[in-house]
């Protein structure tokens, strides 16, 4: 993946994409770690939480970019779309809402709970 990075929970069948919250200028995978261990556990999915680039270094969309180049290579990898399951808090919920409309935009198959 090129653009930020990001950790997987371990668990059993599909994935949950999630971003963290934080105003767009704070938090971090690891910040919500409690957050991702806990959704991994109860889901039995694996949970990849993406570091996407914070403002103000970092402008819009740089972050929407980052969670779009996240979605594709979660597809690349073979994650089949109806698999993957996208998260966030706060201002993650924000970027998933973008997300979602992002990749309906550019017609790439869309995530479950759609």
């Amino acid at each position: 993946m090129s653009a930020g990075s990001g950790s997987a929970e371990r668990a059993e069948q599909g994935v949950i994409l999630y971003m963290h919250g934080g105003g767009y200028v704070a938090g971090s995978r690891a910040t919500h770690r409690p957050i991702t261990a806990a959704l991994a556990r109860l889901t039995r999915r694996r949970v990849l939480s993406l570091d996407y680039r914070l403002a103000p270094e970092h402008r819009f969309p740089t972050a929407l970019d980052d969670a779009l180049a996240a979605y594709r290579w979660l597809l690349w990898q073979g994650s089949a779309p109806d698999t993957v399951a996208l998260a966030g808090d706060s201002a993650g919920g924000g970027l998933v809402l973008g997300l979602a409309l992002r990749a309906r935009g550019e017609d790439l198959p869309q995530p479950a709970g759609r």
